[in-house]
């Protein structure tokens, strides 16, 4: 790794489950080239809509999944309850009804 490399921004793969799961806690350094957007846990919301709308629910999932992590790991969640919940959502859309109470738990 040269001297300059640290100061690269990085790109996360948000397209692939095996990607998703491979953003680090904290992700930090993230560049999309729109300041507004530059927030990890803001892109994962949004490419969760597009995979939902894609039909890819796994990954949609995981978006959201790895985007409640972030925003946990902050000492201020960066997540408002109603975006927490859309993971439980999502998750009770593909009928594991289990799975959608163990996430809701874990909010409260």
């Amino acid at each position: 790794m040269g001297l300059f490399d640290f100061f690269k921004f990085k790109r996360y793969d948000m397209d692939t489950l095996e990607g998703i799961n491979a953003i680090p806690v904290p992700a930090k350094n993230y560049n999309s080239g729109v300041d507004i957007k530059d927030k990890i846990y803001y892109l994962l919301q949004r490419k969760a809509t597009e995979h939902k709308k894609a039909g890819n629910m796994d990954c949609a999932i995981a978006c959201l999944r790895k985007s409640n992590e972030l925003s946990d790991y902050e000492k201020r969640p960066l997540l408002m309850e109603k975006e927490y919940f859309r993971l439980v959502k999502y998750i009770e859309s593909t009928g594991d009804y289990e799975l959608a109470k163990k996430e809701s738990d874990k909010i409260f």
